[in-house]
């Protein structure tokens, strides 16, 4: 099972190649796929971990990172627009479900 540790500036992520270690700064958001939970970065790498979305959750700085769906975890700084369904991190479109809509408009707007 992959391993994690947390530090303040980044993760270090265990996978197939090694102990992996990248800053938050990179993070562009994290998808929960069934078993596995994928970490999406800056650097268009795409890696896997074994950890749940809700221990990842807990790993991750909340002033740096909001969930925004029970299957996904967005790093503000990426964020280019919130519609009322979605939130857009460039190019890419993630839903933000009703648990979690409040939450984000608010801690958004206090950036």
């Amino acid at each position: 099972m992959a391993e994690q540790a947390y530090s303040y500036k980044g993760l270090t992520i265990a996978t197939v190649r090694g102990r992996t270690p990248f800053p938050f700064s990179d993070i562009v958001y994290v998808e929960s796929t069934g078993k596995k939970t994928m970490i999406y970065t800056t650097k268009n790498e795409q890696l896997s971990t074994c950890k749940t979305l809700n221990e990842l959750e807990a790993m991750l700085p909340s002033d740096l990172f909001c969930r925004v769906h029970r299957s996904f975890i967005v790093a503000y700084r990426y964020i280019t627009c919130i519609h009322h369904h979605t939130v857009s991190l460039n190019n890419r479109h993630i839903p933000i479900g009703r648990t979690y809509a409040n939450r984000l408009n608010a801690q958004y707007i206090h950036l």
